[in-house]
């Protein structure tokens, strides 16, 4: 297991730390390997698959648009 935990972790974790969450659609917005990726997670101390990381990168526009959704709709 990584350091930190798992994407889920990540996800909480970033709920707590706003920069977290940027940080991670600034590098989905430039990157289209899961490798990369989630050579990138680990880098951050969390274990996110390969296979986890492509499903991100395939659903990015809904990821890196989060913003503008979330204050369209208020959340």
């Amino acid at each position: 297991m990584a350091e930190k935990g798992y994407f889920v972790d990540f996800v909480a974790d970033a709920a707590k730390d706003y920069k977290m969450g940027k940080s991670l659609i600034e590098y989905l917005k430039k990157t289209t390997n899961a490798a990369k990726l989630s050579k990138w997670f680990a880098s951050k101390g969390y274990l996110v698959s390969k296979d986890d990381c492509a499903k991100l990168i395939k659903n990015k526009k809904g990821i890196v648009n989060i913003k503008e959704q979330s204050v369209k709709f208020a959340y």
